[in-house]
């Protein structure tokens, strides 16, 4: 992905949705045991309006981990739905289940609508 300058402050009152950033718990997350036992997401691909967007690259942990969105590449309209869609290109097999699983995905936003 190509970050833009950090210097790049959108106007959050503009009427637009920003997506800033993506949070994802890896695996099976109840404890570690369990976590140890099942698949995890090793890659992710990430589409935006159906078109590729960007790999997400997971590390194997129990912790959240967090991917930050360039400013501005992904901003919705008031009044206007984005469809995001992941799609697992790796895993990590687990030690016990053949399954892949992801205990949570959040993309965060910023901004509101105008009104």
């Amino acid at each position: 992905m190509l970050f833009l300058d950090a210097d790049s402050t959108p106007d959050i009152y503009d009427g637009y949705m920003r997506y800033t950033e993506i949070c994802i718990v890896n695996g099976y997350a109840k404890n570690q045991t369990v976590w140890e036992e099942n698949g995890r997401v090793k890659r992710l691909l990430m589409y935006v309006e159906d078109k590729p967007f960007a790999y997400l690259d997971l590390e194997d942990t129990i912790y959240p981990q967090y991917f930050t969105l360039p400013v501005d590449a992904i901003k919705a309209a008031d009044g206007v739905d984005i469809h995001f869609r992941f799609v697992i290109e790796d895993v990590y097999p687990g030690t016990k289940y053949e399954d892949t699983c992801l205990t949570g995905l959040v993309v965060e936003s910023m901004g509101r609508r105008s009104h």
